[in-house]
């Protein structure tokens, strides 16, 4: 919490100092946002691309043929 003998009694410088707070705010949203949407992506990624062992998932050739009948190489 702020002292308030820190504040000024302007009022003008006030609400100039409340809009910028606002602003760091909406930016560090704006931000936090971004790096959920690249978190998101990144595990797609990595749920399509990572072998399973990384996923802890089995590969779609491997649950729908067998372990041994997987083919390629």
């Amino acid at each position: 919490m702020i002292a308030t003998d820190d504040l000024s009694d302007d009022i003008p410088q006030l609400k100039a100092l409340i809009a910028c707070q606002r602003a760091d705010m909406v930016a560090q949203q704006a931000e936090i946002a971004h790096l959920k949407l690249w978190i998101a992506k990144l595990r797609r990624h990595v749920r399509r691309r990572a072998p399973c062992w990384i996923t802890r998932r089995a590969p779609s050739a491997v649950r729908s043929k067998g372990v041994g009948a997987r083919s390629g190489g």
